[in-house]
């Protein structure tokens, strides 16, 4: 029951400071903190999602300029990092 709150606090807060960002953005985001550089694979991997839907969200986190992908020579999907904007306005961690 205190876990649903949290969760309704959670979103309301999104809604009035990021309006552009759902709860699943923010588990993505997360996890892009955590390990800066990975890959989409790595980050399906990671959150048990396919690769398609990794590339979904992290199209619509990269067009919100959330983060930024680097082209990576010995892959060919570049890796995913979190923005500046995200760093500056302490959003995460």
């Amino acid at each position: 029951m205190y876990i649903n709150y949290i969760n309704l606090l959670h979103k309301d807060y999104l809604k009035q400071s990021y309006e552009d960002l759902t709860p699943s953005d923010v588990t993505y985001l997360v996890n892009i903190f955590y390990h800066q550089n990975c890959s989409h694979g790595i980050l399906a991997e990671q959150l048990f999602v396919s690769e398609s839907n990794v590339d979904q969200i992290i199209k619509r986190l990269e067009r919100n300029e959330y983060i930024t992908r680097v082209p990576d020579e010995r892959y060919r999907n570049p890796n995913i990092k979190i923005s500046e904007i995200i760093k500056s306005n302490n959003v995460i961690g």
